[in-house]
C-alpha cells in the first residue's frame, strides 16, 4: 500500500464519520494542502468510492455507502445555517410567512424564498399555495421528517 492509499483510506474513514465534509475539512483532517486533498478526492471519485454534491459555494463529499441522493441532500442542506433555520421554522409552522421567517433570521424575504426554491429543486420540500391563495405552505420530504423524528439531524453537522 502506498502513502496515497493510506491517505485515501484515512479520508474515507473521515467521510464515514463526517459525511458531507468540504475540501478544507478534509485537508485539515489529513494535514495536507487543499490541492493534495483534492487529488485524493478525485482518485476516490474515479474509483466510485466518493460522490460530491454542490451546496451553495461549497462542494461536499460523501462516501458512496452513505445513503442515496436525497439522504445526502438532506445532510448537505442541514450544514447550511440559514437553510437549517428556515427548515426548523417551517417544520414548527408550515404556513408561516416568508416575511416573518426573514424578520426572525435577519435576512430578506427574497433570501428565504431563494433557499426554499433551492430545497424544492433538490426535492427536500414542497412549496404550495394555501387554499386562500395568499400564503404558502411548506411540506418537508418524508425522509427529512423521519430523520428529524429519529434525532439523526440533532447533532448534525458533527464537530471537528
Amino acid at each position: 500500500m502506498s502513502d496515497g492509499d493510506g491517505a485515501r483510506e484515512r479520508l474515507l474513514g473521515f467521510l464515514e464519520a463526517r459525511p458531507g465534509a468540504c475540501l478544507q475539512d478534509i485537508a485539515n483532517h489529513l494535514g495536507v494542502a487543499r490541492t493534495s486533498a483534492l487529488h485524493h478526492v478525485r482518485v476516490l471519485r474515479r474509483d466510485n468510492r466518493v460522490v460530491t454534491q454542490r451546496k451553495g459555494r461549497r462542494v461536499l463529499h460523501f462516501p458512496t455507502r452513505v445513503g442515496d441522493r436525497i439522504h445526502q441532500s438532506i445532510l448537505a442542506t442541514w450544514r447550511l445555517e440559514t437553510a437549517r433555520a428556515i427548515l426548523e421554522r417551517v417544520e414548527a409552522d408550515a404556513r408561516v410567512s416568508w416575511r416573518a421567517i426573514a424578520r426572525e433570521l435577519g435576512v430578506t424575504p427574497r433570501a428565504v424564498r431563494w433557499h426554499l426554491q433551492r430545497m424544492e429543486a433538490d426535492g427536500l420540500v414542497q412549496v404550495r399555495r394555501t387554499h386562500d391563495g395568499l400564503r404558502h405552505e411548506v411540506v418537508l420530504h418524508p425522509r427529512m421528517q423521519a430523520m428529524r423524528a429519529e434525532g439523526e439531524l440533532e447533532t448534525w453537522p458533527p464537530g471537528p
